[in-house]
């Protein structure tokens, strides 16, 4: 990467910033939680939109019954040099946070996770058509529109195109403040579980002995679900969400808990799921039925990932940046193609903070530097 080439590619990004804000706002306001087939329809078409508008080709849709369809779209020919995977869903129902701009920050809903991010790669590829710098071969995006319920239905799909690629880039936010607005080249393992808890219903006054309450030993359980937790392994256990009963006079027949669990290693996955599966009831009438496991394996730091970040932090050497990597908690579709053993790396996308917080928002200026070292990174593969 000679600095020259850098340059014209950071010209033609902050020439474009204002049209680059306006296909940003046009993907956000197109609202789209993820349950939300019809909003998520509607935001699907603006993208498609936008891919038509700044790379010239049309999208592959991959219709689904209750999302909205995943997007595919390919520039190049040949060999895949990279599959760039974003999403286009957020965790926000319509209307649940304002819009807002404040200087350099722009506040609002999937702003930062992960439209910007989504943008931020048709910017980067059309920046590098236009000046001539495509890299030989061909650059594939996937876009999915379920990957914050766990890309259960993206997920086929995109790890097809993966194994056919050289590498991943996901353009999931870079690592927040406290991380230095790192890259990502690890992320836990993320597992949810559902228990549900059967007893015996009474009356509170009059029968009280002949009930077995569900509460009573969803209780139980949740102290032993968080005793898993094993910090310094990295490994959370969470229960999240713990309900039960009907009546304040009626001895509680069922409860339910969910769990989430996060761990960094593969043999942590199984104790997990051996010790969550083979949870068993302390009271005599009461049953359990686990479901769930562990549906994002760990994010490694592999000797392919490695490499492929040697690759990354030398071109951004290159142009005077000091490129950083860490690992979060927070799962991503990187999980699943590391995992495959395809040279992946994560963080591409928005420089901001807030994810699934209500002060979401990026800062604009290192956004957009983050699109500039982005087109750098995809011509020189």
């Amino acid at each position: 990467m000679t600095e020259q080439k850098a340059q014209a590619i950071r010209d033609f990004i902050m020439a474009h910033k204002a049209e680059m804000l306006d296909d940003l706002l046009s993907l956000a306001h197109a609202e789209s939680p993820t349950s939300d087939k019809a909003a998520c329809d509607a935001c699907a078409k603006v993208l498609e939109g936008l891919v038509q508008k700044n790379l010239g080709v049309s999208c592959r849709r991959f219709e689904q019954p209750e999302n909205g369809p995943h997007l595919l779209a390919a520039v190049g020919e040949g060999r895949t040099r990279a599959l760039i995977i974003g999403h286009y869903d957020t965790v926000w129902n319509v209307g649940a946070l304002p819009f807002s701009q404040q200087g350099n920050e722009l506040h609002g809903p999937g702003v930062y996770d992960m439209k910007y991010g989504d943008v931020s790669g048709l910017w980067a590829l059309r920046a590098l058509r236009e000046l001539d710098m495509l890299p030989a071969g061909r650059v594939e995006f996937f876009f999915n529109s379920d990957e914050e319920t766990g890309s259960h239905t993206s997920r086929p799909l995109f790890e097809q195109r993966a194994k056919e690629a050289e590498c991943v880039l996901i353009l999931e936010p870079a690592s927040g403040p406290d991380k230095g607005f790192a890259i990502k080249s690890g992320r836990k393992g993320v597992g949810h579980f559902h228990i549900a808890v059967t007893g015996r219903a009474s009356h509170a006054g009059n029968d009280y002995a002949k009930g077995r309450s569900a509460v009573l030993e969803a209780a139980r359980l949740t102290e032993k679900l968080f005793a898993l937790t094993d910090l310094d392994k990295g490994t959370t256990v969470n229960v999240g969400v713990l309900s039960g009963g009907t009546k304040v006079n009626v001895v509680a027949a069922r409860a339910d808990l969910d769990v989430d669990v996060r761990i960094r290693t593969p043999e942590e996955g199984e104790r997990l799921t051996r010790a969550i599966t083979g949870l068993r009831p302390t009271l005599d009438g009461i049953s359990l039925e686990v479901t769930g496991g562990i549906n994002r394996p760990p994010f490694v730091f592999t000797p392919q990932n490695q490499a492929l970040f040697r690759r990354v932090e030398a071109i951004a050497a290159a142009m005077g940046h000091t490129l950083r990597h860490t690992e979060v908690g927070g799962g991503s579709d990187g999980n699943f193609t590391s995992a495959l053993g395809i040279p992946t790396l994560d963080g591409f996308g928005a420089v901001g903070d807030g994810a699934h917080a209500a002060h979401e928002h990026i800062l604009l200026e290192e956004s957009l530097e983050s699109t500039v070292r982005l087109a750098a990174y995809l011509s020189e593969l």
